[in-house]
């Protein structure tokens, strides 16, 4: 899917969504466009028979209404019916003529749920697996797109373009392949990528807890140090200090040597 998300009161937008045939035989797609704020003007082609490996440009063509209220959301979504149902969904936004500013990148965090442990050497390696649960989110112009190269990433639940809730996908791969880029793209064009390696070294949530509690256990330790010390200073200082008594009657104080 090839799309402006972004659109001024009567602007013109066309959305492209490519359809490829990856079965053994031919055939014939029925495609179908339904949107929620009636902007809709045109769909192009209506169906087409492909051949195996075969793709087609489906063209959807809009027109945001001149009356359209800023800042209001149109989902868009893109169907098409062969041997199965598959559909595809965008939101797009309608802005001032000056567009909608946002410059702030998506936000992209990560956790692994399997690494390579004892795998990750080229003698090891071989039908081993590692798996990265990737989650994003955009809260300005929505979230466009989650990328990773080398590809492979998979979206957990139907991915809407445009959505400014957290999307979550998966990548695994070979412990014989252990690195990764993740990016994720905002509608503004806005970017965030995190290079990942699985052979580094990477703590989980209990790992992270451990390390917290030492530090912790460390400081109060050199806490409890520092008040021994005071207080043993504290006691010599008084045990020099000692009262003489001679014949009941006190003479007075004199220091111990």
């Amino acid at each position: 899917m090839k799309i402006a998300l972004i659109g001024a009161r009567g602007q013109a937008l066309q959305l492209y969504f490519e359809v490829t045939n990856y079965r053994q035989t031919p055939i014939t797609y029925f495609f179908r466009v339904t949107d929620e704020l009636a902007f809709l003007q045109s769909l192009n082609p209506g169906q087409a028979t492909l051949s195996p490996g075969q793709s087609v440009t489906v063209t959807v063509a809009i027109i945001v209404k001149p009356t359209a209220e800023i800042g209001s959301r149109d989902k868009i979504t893109f169907s098409t019916t062969g041997v199965d149902t598959v559909s595809q969904s965008a939101w797009v936004t309608v802005s001032d003529t000056a567009g909608l500013a946002d410059t702030t990148r998506p936000s992209l965090w990560y956790t692994y749920s399997s690494r390579c442990e004892g795998r990750s050497t080229p003698a090891t390696c071989t039908g081993a697996f590692w798996t990265l649960e990737v989650m994003a989110r955009d809260y300005e112009t929505g979230l466009m797109r989650i990328s990773s190269s080398p590809a492979g990433l998979l979206y957990k639940t139907p991915f809407t373009a445009g959505t400014r809730d957290e999307v979550r996908a998966s990548y695994t791969a070979s412990c014989c392949q252990p690195r990764v880029t993740v990016t994720a793209y905002d509608v503004s064009r806005n970017v965030r990528s995190h290079n990942l390696d699985v052979t580094d070294i990477w703590l989980n949530d209990a790992g992270i807890a451990a390390v917290v509690l030492g530090i912790l256990l460390f400081i109060a330790l050199i806490i409890l140090l520092v008040l021994l010390i005071r207080y043993c200073i504290r006691k010599r200082r008084q045990s020099k200090e000692l009262p003489i008594y001679r014949g009941g009657e006190s003479l007075g104080t004199r220091r111990t040597k």
